[in-house]
C-alpha cells in the first residue's frame, strides 16, 4: 500500500508540476504583453491596441487552461488507479462474470483458488470444464465455511434458502472432491474451512482475479463482482486468500 501511494503521490505531482508550468509561462507573456502595452507611446496606437487584445485573450485562456487542466488531471488520475489497480471489469451480477471466468480456464492448467460455500452452480455448470482443467493437472484450493458453523442459517435466510441448504451444499462439495481425488489419485482438490463471518467470494486464475461480495438480502449470483488482472488488485486479494488460507483448519 506504501508503494501505492507513492505512486499515486508522483502522478498527481507530476500532473500538476505540467500544468503549473504552462500556467507561469502563459502568465508570463501575458504580463510582458501588457506591460509593453502600457509603456508604448500614442504614436503606436494600433500595435498598443493588438497587444492589449492580445494579453486580454492570454488572461482568459489561463482561466480556460486552469478550469480544462484541474478536469484533466483527475480524468489522469482516475485512469492511473484503474491502471495501478488493474481492474478489468465490473459486473453487475455473478452470473454475467461467467463468460470472463470461463474464459480465464480455458487451456489453464495451473492451481484455482476460491473462496466460496458449496459451488454448486460451479460444479454443474462447468462439469466438462473442469474435468478437462484436472486432466490438465490443474489443482483446486477451495475455502469454505465451516459445515457446523452457526453462521450457515444466516446465510440461508440472506440468500432466501431453506435451512441446511448452504450447509448440504458444502457437505456436497466435500463429497464431489472427494470423490476426484480418489479417481485421480491424488489431491487435486484441497478443501480448508473457515468459522467467522462469510468472506468474499474469490476465485483466482493465474493472474485474474474475480471477486464480490456476499450481500443481504440477494441471492450470491446476483450480486455486483469486480474483475482484476495484474496490478494491486492481484496481489492485495491473493495476500488476503494466503492469509485466510494458512489460518483455515481442514
Amino acid at each position: 500500500m506504501d508503494d501505492y501511494k507513492r505512486k499515486m503521490a508522483i502522478i498527481k505531482d507530476r500532473s500538476r508540476w505540467n500544468t503549473r508550468n504552462v500556467l507561469v509561462i502563459t502568465s508570463l507573456v501575458t504580463i510582458t504583453l501588457f506591460v509593453v502595452a502600457l509603456c508604448l507611446s500614442d504614436s503606436y496606437a494600433n500595435v498598443k491596441s493588438v497587444l492589449l487584445g492580445v494579453s486580454g485573450s492570454l488572461v482568459s485562456s489561463v482561466f480556460i487552461i486552469y478550469i480544462t487542466s484541474e478536469y484533466i488531471i483527475r480524468n489522469v488520475i482516475k485512469e492511473q488507479i484503474v491502471d495501478i489497480w488493474g481492474l478489468e471489469a465490473i459486473y453487475r451480477t455473478r452470473a454475467e462474470m461467467n463468460q470472463s471466468t470461463n474464459e480465464a480456464l480455458r487451456n489453464y492448467c495451473g492451481r484455482v483458488d476460491i473462496i466460496a460455500f458449496g459451488l454448486s452452480g460451479f460444479r454443474q455448470a462447468r462439469e466438462l470444464e473442469i474435468n478437462a482443467l484436472l486432466s490438465r493437472g490443474a489443482t483446486f484450493r477451495i475455502l469454505s465455511l465451516a459445515p457446523g458453523s452457526a453462521m450457515l442459517k444466516n446465510i440461508d435466510e440472506s440468500e432466501s434458502l431453506v435451512e441446511g441448504a448452504t450447509r448440504k451444499s458444502i457437505e456436497d462439495l466435500k463429497s464431489w472432491a472427494d470423490k476426484i481425488n480418489k479417481e485421480l489419485g491424488r489431491e487435486a482438490v484441497c478443501i480448508r474451512y473457515y468459522d467467522s463471518l462469510p468472506l468474499e467470494f474469490y476465485f483466482r486464475v493465474a493472474d485474474r482475479v474475480f471477486v464480490g461480495p456476499y450481500l443481504k438480502n440477494m441471492q450470491s449470483q446476483y450480486a455486483i463482482s469486480y474483475e482484476y488482472v495484474g496490478g494491486e488488485g492481484v496481489n492485495y486479494w491473493k495476500a488476503y486468500f494466503e492469509k485466510n488460507w494458512n489460518s483455515a483448519s481442514e
